[in-house]
């Protein structure tokens, strides 16, 4: 190192000198001088695509992603026919959450080389983000097959496997990727996670110790053993974990991570100003994510406005659709976001006579078939052969997600935004009957703004407290619209009444259902934790027996809710709480 910064010194006109010091300090994680040595190889050597690549390097590794696209580009352009330049690019895309521009990046770079194992990688990260999992999986296998002990390929498939609920295949692939490399911090982190969400909390704790030895601390890890501490309820401790932990060292994700379990363990501790703090800290963090992704609320909010205004004026509840014999008959378990769909989901699937199927956008599927916006002319307008038509491409979305439903006699789909599709459900499904789950307006709008949600549409809306409002109104706006339009078969049940009285409640739940009552539906918390995994934010708490603490959350945060009792008021008083 002395001998290269004298020999810098001295000839000052050797790019291939200053790239090689900023190779050097690179390698020691000095960006600053790694970035001031490459700019000085480039000024040489404007044109040369290694110097181009390699500051583009370091942009990335500081997460300056957008101008590392265009340095990379500026290196493709200088030498089009490398396929590391174009691997890079693709890398660099798939970091700033542009799926689409990383997938083709990666075509480039397996074309130019077709036996290059980071290549499928990158072509995998792409894919998986874009939701294309089958395909995703095929990349990664093809890569595997290139490169079989890369352990970054193995965390990727073994994350993909877990997020399509091939939970021994991802626990297999993690593991393999902590055996070629028991150094690296992401197949630790993960399967954490896959521990954490399968609620398998002794191997959490086993993998936990291995893993903060195994990277020394690393702040990755410590944020998992802060979420370990908080599912044990040591919520204090996991204060004092997640304290230590450097944000700068962390993704975004990761800290946004950070921020709900620190607003969750302020809220367990009673310090609900700090707690409201975190959970803005989460939402805005996560609202860079969404603008990355290009994922927008307002689309959502339109259509459900659309089809208030639509339904107002019809009177269809004489008009129930002709029932369809011995077809399927699945059971709606609908509602706002957060008000108890989880809890009664793990209650009702402790009945040994019904099959549960958890948030599954199956009635999605469906209409995207139609290739039209739902109104009521439209399914007015819908044929017998239509409607059989849309009826099997439901039951074979039905299969692929659970190929043993008929071994029950009851099937729940249990989506609680289905909500606003009951009138194309009914015509597709006139047997059909709907569980409505209500729970007081503030406490389901304050729950929606606590959780870190898997972005959609929808869900995009919950990293505001006004736009949560907002939507909930519009939400049931249209509810009400329905109820009064809209022939349904209908039980409503309040989310209060099951806590407090879950016999009374089930009891009445299961009748409407023609069932029998069962015992075991006190003992849900059992079948939570028998489940391989639940994909809810509510994964850990319906494996605990029943608690009172979120019942009435919203007192303790008032003032914070202050802007928008406005907007919740009328709702409020329609489904008879107390303000």
């Amino acid at each position: 190192m002395a001998k290269g910064l004298k020999l810098s010194k001295r000839n000052r006109s050797n790019p291939d000198l200053s790239n090689t010091l900023g190779i050097i300090y690179r390698s020691l994680k000095n960006w600053d001088l790694s970035l001031k040595y490459y700019n000085e190889a480039i000024r040489q050597a404007p044109k040369n695509a290694s110097f181009l690549n390699n500051k583009a390097n370091v942009l990335r590794d500081i997460g300056h992603f957008d101008e590392a696209i265009k340095i990379y580009i500026l290196a493709i352009e200088a030498k089009p026919q490398n396929p590391v330049y174009h691997c890079n690019l693709a890398k660099v895309y798939n970091d700033n959450l542009n799926f689409k521009k990383a997938e083709l990046s990666a075509i480039n770079a397996q074309k130019l080389d077709p036996y290059n194992s980071e290549a499928f990688n990158n072509l995998g990260l792409a894919l998986d983000g874009q939701s294309k999992s089958h395909a995703a999986e095929k990349a990664f296998i093809q890569a595997l097959s290139i490169k079989n002990m890369n352990p970054e390929v193995h965390t990727n498939i073994g994350k993909l496997y877990f997020k399509i609920d091939q939970l021994e295949k991802a626990i297999y692939h993690t593991k393999l990727a902590i055996f070629f490399n028991s150094k690296t911090v992401e197949p630790y982190y993960n399967l954490c996670e896959i521990y954490d969400k399968t609620n398998k909390l002794e191997k959490f704790e086993e993998i936990i110790e291995i893993a903060l030895v195994a990277t020394k601390n690393n702040p990755s890890i410590l944020l998992k053993k802060g979420q370990l501490e908080f599912r044990k309820k040591n919520y204090r401790e996991c204060l004092s974990i997640l304290r230590r932990v450097p944000l700068n060292k962390l993704t975004k994700a990761k800290v946004t991570v950070l921020h709900e379990l620190m607003g969750k363990s302020f809220d367990h501790t009673g310090d609900y100003p700090k707690a409201y703090l975190n959970f803005e800290s989460m939402n805005t963090n996560v609202e860079t994510l969404a603008e990355a992704t290009g994922i927008c609320g307002e689309g959502y909010i339109q259509n459900v406005v659309r089809l208030t205004e639509n339904f107002k004026e019809v009177d269809l509840r004489t008009q129930r659709p002709d029932l369809v014999k011995r077809a399927i008959t699945p059971i709606f378990l609908i509602g706002f976001p957060r008000s108890g769909t989880t809890l009664l989901d793990t209650v009702l699937r402790s009945h040994p006579m019904i099959n549960v199927i958890e948030e599954k956008p199956i009635v999605d599927t469906v209409v995207a078939h139609l290739g039209k916006p739902i109104d009521h002319k439209v399914i007015a307008s819908l044929s017998k052969n239509t409607l059989d038509a849309l009826r099997k491409i439901y039951i074979a979305e039905l299969e692929k997600c659970c190929p043993n439903y008929k071994s029950k006699k009851v099937i729940v789909d249990k989506f609680p935004l289905n909500l606003i599709h009951v009138p194309i459900i009914n015509a597709i499904f006139p047997n059909a009957k709907f569980i409505f789950m209500l729970r007081h307006p503030c406490d389901c709008v304050l729950s929606c703004f606590m959780q870190n949600f898997e972005l959609n549409a929808a869900m995009v809306n919950f990293l505001d407290l006004t736009n949560t409002a907002n939507l909930y109104s519009n939400i049931m706006k249209l509810w009400t619209v329905y109820l009064k339009n809209v022939y349904m078969n209908i039980e409503i049940v309040k989310y209060e009444n099951l806590i407090s009285d879950l016999e009374g409640t089930s009891k009445k739940i299961v009748n409407f259902l023609d069932l029998s009552w069962e015992p075991k539906m006190l003992e849900f918390h059992k079948t939570g934790l028998a489940r391989s995994q639940i994909k809810t934010p509510s994964y850990s708490q319906v494996t605990e027996k029943l608690y009172s603490h979120a019942d009435g959350r919203w007192k303790n945060y008032s003032k914070n809710l202050s802007c928008i009792i406005e907007t919740l008021e009328p709702w409020i008083k329609e489904f008879s709480y107390s303000k």
